[in-house]
């Protein structure tokens, strides 16, 4: 038999599973809807994407069909941001000869560019000096001279302000400079948003890019439509690059409304190779030309870093107001050389009777 102490064995232990309670299922309810015993709560429906119309951006290459593609966009009436020697700019076009549509396209500008640009009067852009013929109708006059025996001379008839356009455009054309010219109340196929107002009187502004992109897609749109925009502007300041636009548009999708379109100009492609908006702001002097009290008014800010408009350019504007304009007269016969110069001496004489007024802040 077994000798010594016995011991009893232990069980070894057995984990039996247990089932876990199921709960019971509670709505959820709001803190103040389980004290007062209401109802349950209701969820929130998302916001659609689709209930606000999102502004979409579309990049147009800097090539020659690029450029025909852009200046296919603006004759259709849609918007395209063009790089200037500036900043961006946000332009349309408009058809003066029908003031219903000229309006509708101005308010589409509005309302698509709302949130890049300020709301101040849009300006025209023209390729050169002599478009503004075609948009504006100069009413000419008679004038004449008091030769030395006291007799008035062959009357010459011309328009005072076309005049001097086309005496001081040249000397600040092609560039940044937007100058304004006087719209008497008899014109009224201008829509309202493209004047402004100054000392009572109507204004239209009219600028002529220096950027040879803008120079390319102005001359490809139809000549029967007129350029109109603004400088482009968000919320840490000027549209200097197409990338700030796009980045803008999908970081604030519901800013615009419907398509925009931008001509990239820092994409260097075939001959465009050039520098876009050099300026890094759009240039803080202007011209306002009023042919009725005979005065040319320089507004704005002066430029003490006189990159855009300096003194220099000032004085050559003071110049080419009461200078001749200059004559091929290598190439005429002796009699029409005769008949230019008396053209000229009484244009001249008229053209003295202008005042310069500096209205410019440091």
């Amino acid at each position: 038999p077994f000798s010594g102490k016995q011991t009893k064995k232990r069980a070894s232990p057995v984990f039996i599973p247990v089932a876990a309670k199921r709960r019971r299922a509670v709505p959820r309810r709001t803190r103040s809807a389980h004290k007062q015993g209401c109802s349950k709560r209701q969820p929130r429906t998302p916001l659609s994407l689709h209930s606000r119309q999102r502004t979409e951006v579309k990049c147009v290459a800097p090539t020659v069909k690029g450029v025909t593609e852009a200046a296919q966009i603006l004759s259709t009436g849609n918007v395209l941001l063009i790089p200037t020697e500036t900043v961006y700019s946000c332009c349309s076009t408009v058809q003066l000869s029908d003031q219903d549509k000229s309006l509708e396209a101005c308010r589409n500008l509005a309302s698509q560019c709302e949130d890049i640009v300020d709301s101040q009067p849009v300006i025209a852009y023209v390729r050169r000096s002599a478009e503004i013929s075609s948009v504006l109708s100069f009413p000419r006059k008679a004038y004449a001279v008091r030769q030395i025996d006291q007799t008035p001379s062959q009357p010459v008839c011309f328009n005072e302000g076309e005049e001097v356009v086309n005496r001081l455009a040249p000397k600040i054309w092609p560039g940044p400079v937007t100058i304004h010219l006087h719209i008497p109340n008899d014109i009224t196929n201008i829509p309202s948003q493209l004047l402004s107002a100054f000392q009572g009187s109507r204004y239209l502004g009219f600028v002529n890019p220096a950027h040879p992109l803008a120079q390319r897609v102005l001359s490809e749109v139809e000549k029967n439509r007129l350029v109109v925009g603004l400088p482009a502007r968000l919320r840490k300041g000027f549209v200097t690059n197409a990338t700030d636009v796009c980045h803008h548009f999908l970081t604030f999708p519901e800013s615009g409304n419907g398509t925009i379109h931008v001509l990239n100009g820092e994409d260097r492609r075939e001959s465009f190779s050039v520098p876009t908006c050099q300026y890094q702001r759009p240039c803080p002097t202007s011209m306002w030309v009023n042919d009725v009290d005979r005065v040319v008014y320089f507004r704005g800010q002066k430029d003490s870093e006189g990159v855009c408009f300096d003194e220099k350019s000032l004085k050559k504007v003071l110049y080419a107001s009461r200078k001749p304009s200059s004559s091929q007269a290598s190439q005429w016969s002796e009699s029409k050389r005769k008949k230019m110069e008396h053209h000229d001496r009484v244009i001249t004489a008229v053209m003295r009777k202008w005042s310069f007024v500096d209205q410019r802040t440091s």
